[in-house]
């Protein structure tokens, strides 16, 4: 537990050395109102209170982050990871989180257009979706896009390469020229 410059303040997650990346982290998630303040001049009420708050947050960001897993299936790298707040308690309660999705795009586009289709339902899983799962989407939108325009190219070059491959045989009969095609596979 770190004691800020107000010593009746908890602040998220353990020890942040001042200046240092977790200290500004610490720092962001107060200004996002991801980290709750308890004061101790508070009474037992607002103590209460403030544990009740702790759980509930907690409750919500795991139900959030379990989102993201149920519909990530095999594109999850790990389990979900947690920024913690030490409570009055001494607990610590998930206060924010995150899940790592592969988002790199596939060798062919049908496996990169179904990846993406995957990647896109599991950022919008919850019921709440953050900015980042948002942006997370429409990267996935951005890969999907692309994939679909590769296979639409694809597609149309294998038409293009079939057609090319007919062969033309003209035969003349005693009634007149007759015109046979032919398709030839390479």
């Amino acid at each position: 537990m770190e004691i800020g410059s107000n010593s009746s303040a908890y602040w998220q997650v353990g020890y942040a050395a001042p200046g240092s990346l977790e200290e500004k982290q610490m720092r962001q998630a107060e200004a996002n109102g991801d980290a709750i303040h308890l004061d101790h001049e508070h009474g037992q009420d607002e103590n209460k209170d403030f544990k009740n708050k702790l759980k509930q947050k907690d409750r919500d960001v795991r139900t959030h982050e379990n989102a993201h897993m149920a519909a990530a299936g095999g594109l999850a790298i790990g389990g979900p990871n947690y920024t913690y707040q030490v409570g009055p308690d001494g607990e610590q309660h998930a206060v924010g989180g995150h899940v790592n999705l592969d988002i790199r795009k596939e060798s062919t586009p049908e496996a990169t257009i179904a990846k993406m289709q995957q990647v896109i339902n599991a950022a919008r899983a919850p019921s709440d979706p953050s900015n980042q799962d948002m942006a997370v989407a429409a990267a996935a939108m951005q890969n999907l896009q692309e994939a679909r325009q590769e296979l639409a190219e694809k597609n149309k070059d294998e038409r293009e390469g079939k057609s090319a491959n007919k062969l033309k045989i003209e035969t003349t009969y005693k009634g007149g020229p007759m015109t046979r095609t032919f398709s030839a596979t390479a």
